[in-house]
């Protein structure tokens, strides 16, 4: 019978090693992207528009 239980190398969880690695490549703000200044300004009014609504941003592809 076994009483021990096995040792997982993965987890869901983040360690703290992993906090912040991935930070400075994912833009937070529309402004950090880079080029695509016409697409990023119609998307700035998409977004106004809906918080405006207080609806959530209709789907957007690109």
């Amino acid at each position: 019978m076994m009483s021990e239980k096995p040792t997982r190398h993965i987890s869901p969880q983040k360690k703290r090693e992993d906090q912040g690695l991935d930070a400075p490549i994912r833009p937070q703000l529309l402004q950090d992207f880079t080029g695509q200044d016409r697409l990023k300004a119609n998307l700035k009014i998409l977004i106004e528009a809906a918080l405006a609504r207080q609806e959530p941003l209709d789907h957007v592809l690109f």
